[in-house]
C-alpha cells in the first residue's frame, strides 16, 4: 500500500513557486505577511501547501465547510476565505471585504493591510475551525500570582523575577488587547519616530508594568491604555530606563548634565536618530494628551527619569 505523504507548505520546494517568487521579489513580501498572519491564528496539524497555475496559492484545505487561500500577485496578495456564510461576517467587514458567493476577502500589500486580516481573524465572532488562535499559549493573568509564588519561593532575584513575569504577562489576552488598543491610538506607528514597521513596534507602559504589580488596587493600569505608549524598539529601551522623557505636551526630554547616570552623549544620541534639541514631540504634536496620561508621564520623569517638576 502506498503512503501519501504529507503535503509540504515550504514556499520553495516547488520550482515554480520558488522562479516566480524570484522575479516577483516584492510579491514574496506580501505573501509572506499574509502567510505569517494565518500561521499565527492556525492551531491544526494540517497547515497548508502550495499550488502553482499562473499563480503561487497557499491553501488551508480545512476550515468551517470551505477553505483559505492565498493568491499571489505582482501588486498584492489576496486572502480569501471561501464558504464563509454571510451571516458570519461583522457588519463592518461586509463593505469592503464580502464577496458575492459566500468569499471573504484581504489584500494584503503591506504591514498596515496585515492589521485588518489580524482584527477579523482575531474577533471571535469570526472564529472559524482550525483557525481559532492556540490557546496553548495564551495564560490567563490571574496565573502570573502563581508563577510569582513558585519564583519568589526560588528565591529567585527581584529584577529577574519582574522581567520574567512582564514577559510571562505579554503571552496573555490582556496584552494583546492592550497592544491593539495602543496601535489604534497611535496611527499604527511610533508615537515618537513615525516609523510603521510593526515588527519593531513595542507596547510601551509608561509606569513601569512591575510598580503596578505590587499592589493590588493598581493592577488595572497595566491594561490601562492612557499607560502605554507605541514606540520604536530601541526607542522603548531607552524610556523604559530612563534616558529619555516626556514633558506633559508629549515633548522628548533628555539629561543634560554629564553626573547623571543616564546622560548620553551627542554621539550616541546621534546612533539613535536622536538629538540634544530634538523637537519632536509624541504623535507628531497633533495630539491632546489627556490628564491621566499625563500624570502617567509625570510619574516616569520622577520615578524613572528622575526629574522633579
Amino acid at each position: 500500500m502506498k503512503t501519501r505523504q504529507a503535503r509540504n507548505p515550504d514556499l520553495n520546494t516547488k520550482l515554480q513557486t520558488k522562479t516566480w517568487f524570484e522575479f516577483q521579489p516584492d510579491a514574496y513580501r506580501h505573501f509572506s505577511l499574509a502567510r505569517k498572519v494565518l500561521l499565527s491564528h492556525y492551531s491544526g496539524d494540517n497547515h497548508g501547501y502550495i499550488n502553482m497555475a499562473q499563480r503561487p496559492e497557499y491553501r488551508f484545505n480545512k476550515a468551517g465547510d470551505g477553505y483559505v487561500a492565498i493568491t499571489g500577485s505582482i501588486k498584492y496578495s489576496t486572502v480569501r476565505f471561501y464558504g464563509f456564510p454571510k451571516k458570519n461576517v461583522l457588519k463592518r467587514f461586509v463593505g469592503s471585504h464580502w464577496v458575492s458567493g459566500n468569499i471573504v476577502e484581504f489584500k494584503i500589500e503591506d504591514e498596515e493591510s496585515t492589521i485588518v486580516l489580524d482584527e477579523f481573524l482575531s474577533d471571535p465572532f469570526h472564529e472559524i475551525k482550525y483557525f481559532n488562535q492556540n490557546k496553548n499559549i495564551i495564560i490567563d493573568c490571574d496565573e502570573l500570582l502563581g508563577i510569582e509564588g513558585v519564583l519568589k519561593n526560588n528565591k529567585i532575584d527581584e529584577e529577574i523575577l519582574n522581567e520574567v513575569l512582564r514577559e510571562v504577562w505579554c503571552r496573555t489576552h490582556a496584552h494583546t488587547k492592550f497592544r491593539k488598543e495602543l496601535l489604534a491610538r497611535w496611527n499604527n506607528k511610533c508615537a515618537l519616530t513615525g516609523i510603521k514597521t510593526q515588527e519593531l513596534l513595542v507596547a510601551s507602559h509608561i509606569k513601569p508594568w512591575a510598580k503596578s504589580q505590587e499592589k493590588e488596587d493598581e493592577r488595572w493600569e497595566q491594561t490601562c491604555v492612557d499607560n502605554g505608549l507605541i514606540l520604536v524598539s530601541p526607542i522603548d529601551k531607552l524610556f523604559d530606563l530612563g534616558f529619555l522623557a516626556f514633558d506633559d505636551n508629549g515633548a522628548v526630554l533628555f539629561h543634560d548634565d554629564d553626573w547623571s547616570e543616564r546622560y548620553l552623549s551627542d554621539d550616541v544620541l546621534g546612533a539613535f536618530g536622536l538629538r540634544r534639541d530634538d523637537k519632536r514631540k509624541i504623535g507628531g504634536g497633533t495630539s491632546k494628551l489627556n490628564q491621566r496620561l499625563k500624570n502617567f508621564l509625570a510619574y516616569h520623569r520622577k520615578e524613572v527619569f528622575n526629574f522633579y517638576d
